[in-house]
């Protein structure tokens, strides 16, 4: 499959948004030409219809390189799923575990009792995440929680961590972990995981 994307440099076909409200051209290397190109093998039934769901990585994905000011760099991190066979985790986490500073982050590493590392580049056989998500608290409530969904039914590695928000997927740092917790995901349904 490929998606074909309007992504030149040092315009504003597309663009990216900081909380902030500032916006910058976002770039795409080759996106005008080749585009995002998707390599997953799929089967589709005679007559039949079948729904895919696209995941961006965006923490690994956007990136602002040096030299390239004002421009930001997206190098697309994809995952392609089946809808049909998927599923989520969801689950709270304790208050305690939030403590001052932190920025509470569950990621998600593909396997059961999978060594957890960082988001990086670096090309090591380490376990970089499949995707990580932020825990949010209810604001009525106080209660934390988190929710990954399009999950391909399977086992998984859980970890919580509150250096969440320092994590550059550009360089390799040392974050600090909890336990970690295997969850394993079935299609159309909900695995419960708290920490």
């Amino acid at each position: 499959m490929r998606l074909q994307v309007v992504a030149q440099q040092n315009t504003n076909a597309s663009v990216i948004e900081l909380l902030d409200g500032r916006s910058f051209p976002l770039f795409i290397p080759s996106g005008e030409e080749r585009g995002l190109q998707l390599i997953r093998g799929f089967t589709v039934a005679q007559g039949g219809t079948t729904h895919f769901t696209i995941d961006f990585g965006l923490r690994r994905s956007i990136i602002a390189p040096p030299g390239l000011a004002p421009n930001y760099l997206l190098k697309p991190v994809l995952r392609v799923v089946d809808n049909l066979q998927v599923g989520r985790i969801e689950g709270a986490v304790s208050g305690s575990l939030v403590t001052a500073g932190c920025t509470p982050f569950v990621y998600v590493f593909q396997g059961a009792g999978v060594t957890h590392d960082d988001s990086d580049s670096d090309p090591a056989p380490d376990a970089d995440p499949l995707v990580s998500v932020p825990v949010s608290q209810n604001p009525t409530a106080g209660a934390w929680s988190y929710r990954i969904s399009f999950l391909a039914a399977r086992p998984y590695t859980l970890a919580f961590t509150c250096g969440g928000g320092t994590d550059n997927p550009e360089t390799n740092e040392t974050l600090s972990f909890g336990t970690p917790q295997n969850a394993t995901v079935t299609a159309n349904a909900t695995t419960t995981n708290d920490f």
